[in-house]
């Protein structure tokens, strides 16, 4: 009887959904849940061309000088959000600013300690060139249209040809955005105005 017994033991032992085995993975389980983790999702609705057009006061070719984030009350909250100093190149609709530099907007940023990531904004980086689409100053805040569907980074090709590309969170997300002078060059552009 004894022998039966020992058996019995060495087969819950070696079972694989024993109580150890139970325990360790809801600890596990539990481990992932309580760990912090970013949400990506965005739910824009895509803008054609003309959209996007239609609803800029500014379209230019500008150079991203510089940034900082601060704190505004926005819709009645508080928001982080990242004030861009952009170096007009060429305007393609709009008047020329004044002053040699243009600012525009975005959510989200970094304050000391503090960041906030809003999914579906613009990443604009220092030092980069890009197309911008910019919407009417509310409250001397101007910015860019749709988010991130309004800007259009530039890259140079091997022949240091400018290329317009999409924006950065286009590319890590499977967006099915498209319109027709991405993947061209400015002059392309240019003629669509």
């Amino acid at each position: 009887m004894q022998n039966s017994s020992n058996s019995l033991k060495g087969q819950l032992n070696s079972h694989p959904f024993n109580r150890r085995n139970l325990l360790s993975g809801c600890g596990l389980s539990l481990c992932a849940l309580l760990t912090p983790y970013d949400a990506v999702a965005s739910s824009m609705k895509p803008l054609s061309f003309s959209q996007l057009r239609r609803q800029s006061e500014h379209i230019c070719c500008a150079k991203v000088m510089t940034h900082k984030s601060m704190w505004l009350e926005l819709g009645g909250r508080k928001r982080l959000v990242t004030e861009h100093s952009l170096q007009e190149l060429e305007t393609f609709k709009g008047i020329k600013p004044g002053s040699a530099n243009l600012k525009v907007f975005t959510l989200g940023g970094r304050k000391g300690n503090l960041a906030q990531k809003v999914h579906g904004a613009a990443q604009i980086i220092d030092g980069e060139e890009g197309v911008f689409f910019i919407a009417s100053a509310t409250a001397g805040i101007s910015a860019i249209v749709g988010m991130a569907q309004g800007h259009f980074p530039l890259r140079k090709t091997r022949s240091l040809e400018k290329l317009v590309t999409r924006d950065h969170f286009f590319k890590a997300s499977s967006a099915p955005f498209s319109l027709p002078f991405v993947g061209k060059n400015l002059k392309h552009l240019r003629q669509m105005f």
